[in-house]
């Protein structure tokens, strides 16, 4: 798992779930910030391969967390 990027996605989740004044795991749990960590994905279809990252969820709040990954990897 690449930590540095586990670490941004943390912040962005945290970013994310104070905006919306819902707690932090609906977002996304942690074991799948972690995956993402590990296998960076690209598409929302490769995120959605990502355990417990729904259709719902990836739809929400996908984007933003596919564009940091894709930030960080350049």
């Amino acid at each position: 798992m690449d930590t540095e990027l586990y670490n941004q996605l943390l912040e962005l989740r945290i970013e994310i779930a104070t905006m919306k004044k819902i707690p932090t795991y609906v977002i996304f749990h942690s074991t799948s910030l972690e995956e993402m960590a590990e296998k960076k994905p690209k598409t929302i279809e490769e995120l959605l391969e990502i355990k417990f990252v729904t259709k719902s969820k990836a739809t929400k709040y996908g984007k933003k967390f596919l564009e940091l990954i894709k930030d960080y990897v350049r």
